[in-house]
């Protein structure tokens, strides 16, 4: 069985319409798709949907479904942003998704009121990183770490997107290494909070496919850890383009069954992938 629970198409900041990505999965022998288009921000931006265009978003997921059902499960979902002043989740229940996946890309600066973005790209990183942390690495991803569970323990979502995405920057490890004893602790606190929770972790591909990282996230000691400690995982390929449904699954596959698990767990099912 191969499925994707994240795919961004034109309604967000993806490149293709929703038929198309459902087309070639039939092609590559997806059972599931889901799609998480981003859920829209309380900022100005240019990747997420606007509340004005989610219906035509969900109407067409709906059509979809039942013009494929006996072909393919589709899915509706979104990908919602944390904000720690507000419930997010709880705004967007209104929509009857079918699931949603959790996720920090910006962080809050107290001093100016603004969020900043930290996965937009490496010049914006490095402005981040400055004016938000004085240049300091470690105060950046343990930001980013509390933040995200923060998120966790607020709730409401299915599948926690990109747990590891701080380091969407560091393939050459020029801002941090993982060995580091205060990284170690920031993720382990996080995994503490997750083994407790219903929360599915993703092993997301994306930033691979988009030549930012030679890994995905998570990093495969965070993957092991998952494993020892009863994390439930999935695997997306975080697509914003049509070609890249299952981009690295294969790769992928195996760092999973490495790490011990022998199936991948769904908002709706089991899928068994061997040991």
């Amino acid at each position: 069985m191969k499925v994707n629970y994240h795919t961004h198409s034109h309604f967000c900041d993806g490149k293709g319409s929703p038929r198309e990505y459902v087309l070639e999965a039939i092609t590559r022998g997806f059972t599931g798709l889901g799609f998480s288009g981003h859920a829209p921000l309380k900022e100005k931006n240019n990747w997420a949907m606007n509340e004005s265009n989610i219906d035509l978003y969900l109407k067409e997921i709906d059509t979809l479904k039942l013009e494929f059902k006996d072909k393919i499960k589709i899915f509706k979902g979104m990908e919602i942003d944390f904000y720690p002043d507000d419930n997010r989740f709880l705004h967007f229940e209104k929509y009857n998704l079918d699931y949603s996946i959790g996720s920090v890309h910006q962080l809050y600066n107290k001093s100016d009121g603004l969020y900043y973005s930290i996965d937009d790209n490496s010049k914006e990183f490095n402005r981040v990183l400055n004016v938000m942390f004085n240049g300091s690495i470690e105060n950046f991803v343990t930001r980013y770490y509390s933040t995200l569970r923060n998120m966790i323990i607020q709730g409401g979502f299915d599948i926690l997107g990109h747990i590891d995405l701080i380091k969407k920057f560091n393939s050459q490890f020029n801002y941090f290494t993982e060995k580091e004893d205060w990284y170690i602790n920031q993720v382990e606190e996080t995994l503490e909070l997750l083994k407790c929770r219903s929360i599915i972790v993703e092993v997301n591909t994306g930033a691979i496919s988009r030549g930012v990282q030679n890994v995905p996230y998570p990093s495969q000691w965070i993957l092991d850890r998952c494993y020892t400690m009863g994390i439930k995982i999935c695997l997306n390929s975080d697509a914003h383009r049509v070609d890249t449904i299952d981009f690295y699954f294969k790769e992928a596959l195996d760092m999973i069954r490495k790490a011990g698990y022998s199936y991948l767990t769904t908002p709706f099912e089991k899928v068994y992938i061997g040991d």
